[in-house]
């Protein structure tokens, strides 16, 4: 074994003794509860864009060909664009082959057009990687404390003379609390507003509409559709000239072979169908209402105002080893450690979907509690 080869299985050491060794899941089980997947209104386990996609494939190319500079970009792409604006309210709309890659992107030029960019603490790994880029622009980044208005409005009192973008999650993906609206509000009365929409556009609110949006001030909203629309790609919602200036400026669309043209043309499919499922909207919001409600009446330390809710554990190998128990149960939940979040918020993330019953609901919250019987420190207990 080479030098480097043995210096990276000493950090794969290092990292499975501190518990926070990473490992590829089999998504092949057949899980008797699935709590673990993005796919919320059940698009991707009911397969109701299989018939778009075979449509799709025969008119369409597989590959995305090349860079959609170059030769990437086809009438499907014009037409998915076209439809993300006029269906969101905005201008323009700009696709990416993720959404990783659409706040990536976005986030490595944010520092070029202003003085000041301000975090929510719980953003997405892809805001706080593009942010590092050196692309141009020496915009100063500061991080306000997770949901805190106060901290957040303390931040922009001190840097009120500079232009200022705050970028935050409508839906955190980790705490599961939708962002304050004061929040917001402020950031839209005061500056330029940049809102990660990945977990909430089409699960959250009538129609599939974005929980915030154009119509809450946000000047740009970021999408994907690998979560409740079931297909793949990412997307930038914005005005025409920020748009113009992301074609331009954004390395990770630039010099990304393009979506390839058949997920743009089942992207267009996708959109229509998810605004038409509030029946599986209302069904996934009672079962994150009842879940919810019971975590907090058995006295569990948790935090979820949607479809993903957060379960606190005592430490990392407190949650590996619940996750265990709960997969020899055939339930299907993460355990989330450092460096996703903070050492003292290690989690299990709960991911609701609307294929779930109430029944599996109960069948889940029943281990729970026999596990913190078996085991009682394994979980925080909760801040009154």
């Amino acid at each position: 074994m080479k030098i480097i080869e043995e210096r990276a299985r000493k950090v794969c050491g290092e990292l499975e003794a501190a518990g926070i060794f990473r490992r590829i899941s089999d998504s092949e089980t057949r899980w008797k509860v699935n709590l673990a997947s993005n796919d919320y209104l059940g698009v991707v386990h009911k397969g109701l864009l299989k018939p778009s996609l075979a449509r799709s494939a025969r008119l369409c190319a597989t590959g995305g060909s090349s860079s959609r500079l170059v030769f990437g970009t086809s009438m499907y792409h014009r037409l998915l664009e076209e439809k993300l604006a006029s269906h969101f309210g905005y201008e323009a709309a700009l696709v990416f082959t993720s959404g990783f890659m659409a706040n990536y992107g976005l986030c490595s030029v944010l520092k070029e057009l202003a003085e000041v960019v301000l975090i929510d603490k719980r953003v997405h790994a892809s805001v706080v990687d593009g942010l590092m880029q050196t692309m141009g622009g020496k915009a100063e980044v500061r991080s306000y404390k997770h949901n805190d208005v106060r901290h957040y409005s303390r931040l922009c009192s001190k840097h009120g003379a500079g232009e200022t973008i705050t970028v935050t999650e409508s839906l955190f993906s980790m705490t599961g609390r939708l962002c304050d609206p004061d929040i917001i509000r402020r950031a839209a009365g005061h500056g330029f507003l940049v809102v990660d929409e990945a977990h909430s556009l089409g699960a959250c609110r009538p129609g599939g509409t974005a929980v915030f949006g154009r119509a809450k001030g946000a000047d740009i909203t970021i999408g994907t559709f690998g979560k409740a629309y079931g297909c793949a790609g990412g997307f930038i919602l914005c005005s025409e000239s920020m748009r113009q200036f992301l074609v331009n400026r954004c390395r990770s669309f630039i010099f990304t072979t393009a979506l390839p043209e058949v997920y743009a043309a089942v992207g267009i499919d996708a959109i229509d169908l998810v605004s038409g499922m509030d029946e599986e909207r209302e069904k996934l919001a009672d079962l994150a209402r009842s879940l919810s409600n019971a975590l907090q009446c058995e006295g569990f330390r948790s935090t979820g105002d949607a479809h993903i809710i957060a379960i606190y554990c005592r430490s990392a190998e407190a949650a590996v080893k619940i996750s265990g128990m709960l997969r020899d149960a055939g339930i299907a939940l993460y355990a989330v450690r450092p460096p996703t979040v903070p050492p003292q918020e290690i989690l299990l993330r709960v991911s609701l979907n609307a294929f779930l019953e109430p029944e599996d609901i109960d069948y889940f919250l029943d281990r729970l509690l026999e596990i913190r019987s078996a085991f009682p420190g394994c979980f925080s207990s909760r801040i009154t």
